[in-house]
């Protein structure tokens, strides 16, 4: 296992989206492949996110639940981000450039809805009921910490609990790394593990403004 753990303040251009970077949209998953910029490697490209509201909305017609809302800073001004519903049933996510956001779920309440920026800034609110029509206001605030998993060589799924913030059944794929914002403080992750391989499972106290790589 190699660790490294970097703890300067963050400075400088950070990849043009965040955790969120996931390479699809997919209702009951996420795979953040390409959210910052890996120290050894081009970040994965990934699709452009929906640009209008109307094409968000078709996006979760069929999903049994829908949440929509707006991300603001501090000030109650809207802004861009990458935003996720996540639940133990899985994830779906979206990036926005202007705050406003739509995002369905098949999974039960209570439910995770978390917002990172490209400046490591997070934010997150659990749902205890669906909000149906009602719009759900989500302030990103907090310093988050960068995490970085580097997959082995083999294909896997890797969860993340950081405080409230829980992400299941990411796609790992073989050699990639995945970029993850998370809260500071504690934080359980590692593999899930498949037929041929047993979980792995790590531990780390994130720091505000730190950076950490995992090699599995």
């Amino acid at each position: 296992m190699k660790i490294q753990m970097m703890y300067p303040k963050l400075a400088g251009p950070l990849a043009p989206v965040v955790l969120c970077a996931l390479a699809s949209c997919a209702a009951t998953e996420i795979d953040t492949s390409g959210m910052l910029p890996s120290p050894s490697a081009e970040p994965h490209r990934v699709a452009e996110p929906p640009r209008a509201a109307e094409s968000q909305r078709s996006m979760w017609a069929d999903s049994k639940h829908r949440v929509h809302g707006t991300v603001v800073d501090p000030s109650g001004a809207a802004i861009a981000a990458k935003v996720a519903l996540v639940s133990d049933r899985g994830s779906s996510s979206t990036s926005v450039s202007d705050g406003s956001f739509e995002l369905g779920t098949n999974s039960d309440f209570p439910v995770t809805l978390c917002a990172w920026t490209k400046a490591g800034k997070i934010g997150w609110r659990i749902l205890e009921t669906p909000p149906g029509d009602q719009a759900v206001t989500l302030e990103v605030s907090e310093d988050g910490a960068f995490l970085t998993l580097v997959a082995g060589s083999h294909d896997d799924r890797v969860s993340i609990l950081s405080d409230n913030i829980p992400l299941n059944n990411v796609k790992f794929p073989s050699g990639k790394s995945l970029e993850f914002v998370v809260p500071a403080g504690d934080v359980s992750f590692g593999t899930v593990g498949t037929q041929e391989h047993a979980p792995d499972r790590r531990s780390a106290r994130m720091v505000p403004g730190s950076s950490m790589t995992v090699s599995f």
